[in-house]
């Protein structure tokens, strides 16, 4: 080989020498030989680059190129040996991010808006004078001493906001005013559809009369109800356009004035507390109060003042929770004092830990539900199906709708573990750790974001054992799993993450464990008299239930590739069970 400097050979000997030089683990071979060898992913690095260079030269002598087979077979191997810790943080910022993302995107389709809606103007005139309230709950005037409602004249023009169980309509007049009326009380309640070819019937209780087909319109002279094997019917009496008057089942029509119409949520709820109403609500105008909150259930003038009622407001002073809250608005319609409405028992969760905080912090308004729910007929099949034979397609419906809530919170606690990642990833790598030590950082940090997620979805649904299951079972999957990576890929010596390798498996035989209980067995019942009294004596024998489970025992035998260090993760499968009484 030259000794030219210009020389190709030369200048790669002179390259993979100092990669060789730049390797800081020195050790002595099976020939008393010392070599070098890389320390760190840095060093891999570092020789990755040099590498290039050697390979942009002609290089024709043999013994150099055994130089660089050399030393590119040990970079690879060291290549696995050292985890790329760097690009794991950044997948883990990254699913960090998405899940920040996330949660904007579900703030984003949340709307404090009034909805945009098509509807027949001529339909929502009032056929008679009727009252416009405040609530869709007894109008009465009670204690509160508030004025509950405005009186409508007959041909009163209302602009629909919202439908409630298919019942009310919150409805806004000329003059502004907001509340609710009865949807029999405006001119489209009359206009009715059918969904399905269904009978008719002269009379409530009568025998089948005809038919009317699927998709039929009709008028709705008059609605019933009837008490009917156990339950409560609904009628309704039509007219067709042949002449035909008829009775039949409401539940087989479709009221057309609720086509279109967004129907009020009546699960949305806002969680607040005395403190930031004072601070938030008071000397602010109906608009701002109505950003922060979302849409006065109900806008009323009086005399003097205006009242705006907010149902979906819990406010929660320092010994009671109250529904809904009352603002009273002067003449430029801002907020010179409020009143707290229904007062109801407070859950033990109020108590627990950053509760109070939050509902200080307001948390609930960053998201929520949404405010109004889309009208959509195409989920007609859905109610069909729950109606189509009364309990048992309703608990069968109640099933699905709690799997697929069940899935939607997994989904959402699951972000939490995303925006962690991060977190979860540098403790990982952190090598003065030992395993358990990880594995209870990984705890917390798993624990406290989930803990905040479950907080904020109690406080928004007002509920807490369903949630706190899901919440708790999904906190410990990504523990578990997180455990499991440790347990089966860090070195528990050098702490070295993703370094281990396979040694197989060692069979460490068969064990049992035996529990027991003590169970009844009904044998029979003793019949006996006490002067004219019947008695009944139902009798048991007594049994100490034995259960036997048997387990297969082994071992997975792991092997650190940076510091060699082995190890074992004992492990065990059920493979039987017996069970015997005494």
């Amino acid at each position: 080989m030259s000794n030219n400097l210009n020389d190709p050979n030369s200048q790669a000997k002179k390259l993979y020498e100092k990669i060789y030089n730049l390797w800081s683990h020195v050790g002595i071979n099976d020939d008393g030989e010392e070599y070098r060898y890389p320390n760190s992913r840095s060093e891999i690095k570092k020789s990755k680059k040099i590498l290039k260079e050697i390979h942009k030269l002609d290089v024709d002598d043999d013994y150099t190129k055994e130089w660089i087979d050399y030393i590119e077979d040990t970079i690879k191997t060291a290549d696995t040996k050292y985890p790329k810790y760097k690009d794991k943080i950044i997948t883990a910022v990254i699913f960090s991010l998405l899940g920040i993302v996330g949660i904007g995107f579900l703030v984003s389709i949340n709307t404090y808006k009034y909805p945009e809606i098509n509807y027949n103007p001529e339909w929502f005139v009032t056929t008679k004078s009727t009252d416009l309230l405040w609530n869709t709950e007894d109008p009465k005037e009670d204690e509160l001493n508030i004025k509950t409602k405005v009186r409508l004249s007959k041909g009163s023009k209302l602009k629909p906001i919202a439908s409630v169980n298919k019942k009310w309509f919150q409805v806004e007049t000329d003059d502004g005013q907001r509340g609710f009326v009865p949807f029999t009380v405006l001119k489209g309640a009359d206009k009715a559809k059918s969904k399905k070819t269904v009978w008719t019937f002269k009379k409530i209780g009568g025998k089948r009369v005809d038919t009317i087909p699927a998709k039929t319109l009709v008028k709705v002279i008059d609605r019933e109800e009837s008490r009917m094997s156990y339950k409560t019917v609904k009628f309704l009496k039509v007219k067709l356009d042949d002449g035909r008057v008829r009775w039949v089942l409401e539940k087989n029509f479709n009221t057309l004035i609720f086509d279109s119409i967004p129907e009020l949520n009546p699960d949305y709820n806002f969680s607040t507390t005395e403190k930031a109403i004072q601070q938030n609500v008071i000397g602010d105008s109906l608009k701002s109060i109505e950003e922060k909150y979302g849409p006065a259930t109900s806008y009323i003038k009086t005399k003097n003042t205006y009242q705006a009622y907010f149902k979906q407001l819990h406010v929660f002073g320092n010994k009671n929770k109250y529904v809904g809250l009352l603002v009273i608005l002067n003449k430029n319609n801002v907020a010179d004092s409020t009143r707290l409405m229904h007062r109801r028992g407070r859950h033990f969760y109020d108590k627990i830990l950053l509760v109070q905080q939050l509902k200080d912090l307001e948390i609930t308004k960053i998201f929520n539900y949404t405010f109004y729910l889309d009208n959509i007929p195409k989920m007609q099949w859905w109610q069909d199906f729950k109606d189509y034979s009364g309990w048992f397609t309703q608990a069968i419906a109640w099933v699905i709708k709690m799997g697929i809530y069940a899935i939607l919170l997994f989904l959402f606690f699951s972000i939490g573990r995303m925006i962690a990642g991060p977190f979860l990833q540098i403790f990982t790598y952190t090598k003065f750790l030992g395993n358990s030590a990880v594995k209870f950082v990984n705890f917390i940090i798993i624990s406290l974001f989930t803990y905040l997620l479950y907080l904020y979805v109690v406080l928004v649904a007002d509920q807490w054992f369903f949630i706190g299951i899901l919440a708790f079972s999904t906190a410990y999957l990504w523990y578990s799993s997180l455990s499991s990576t440790i347990n089966f890929d860090r070195c528990p010596s050098c702490h070295t993450i993703y370094a281990a390798i396979k040694l197989g498996t060692t069979e460490d035989g068969i064990s049992k464990s035996t529990s027991s209980e003590k169970v009844d067995e009904y044998v029979g019942t003793t019949v006996s008299y006490s002067g004219s009294t019947k008695v009944n004596q139902r009798n048991y024998i007594r049994w100490n239930k034995r259960t036997t489970s048997v387990y297969k025992n082994w071992t997975e035998n792991r092997m650190c590739k940076v510091c060699y260090h082995e190890w074992g993760i004992k492990l065990a499968k059920k493979i039987g069970e017996s069970v015997s009484y005494d």
